[in-house]
């Protein structure tokens, strides 16, 4: 259960850095998803609105991975998508998380 809330708290930290990029003006906050394809979309729109390329995601519980995934592009040179498999910056911290 430590591990899921500790997963939740760096995707939620990470969502607010994303989130405190955006443009003033825009205070309205989503409502909160109610199924990963609403999730989806929600973090499509913040990429798009921080002009971040792309994300590695994975929601995590104790029985195992419930969605594991890549939104937006790894590499938009190379024209490549970023799968859930994507080298991130964030692997280097998720190593470092007391279990």
């Amino acid at each position: 259960m430590k591990r899921i809330i500790r997963l939740v708290f760096l995707v939620l930290l990470t969502w607010g850095c994303l989130a405190a990029d955006k443009p003033a003006g825009k205070d309205e906050k989503p409502k909160p998803a109610q199924s990963i394809d609403e999730l989806r979309q929600q973090i499509e729109k913040i990429l798009k609105d921080t002009h971040t390329n792309g994300v590695s995601i994975a929601i995590v519980h104790k029985n195992g991975p419930e969605w594991v995934t890549g939104l937006g592009m790894a590499d938009l040179a190379g024209n490549r998508a970023a799968t859930a498999d994507t080298p991130t910056g964030a692997r280097k911290y998720v190593g470092q998380m007391p279990r």
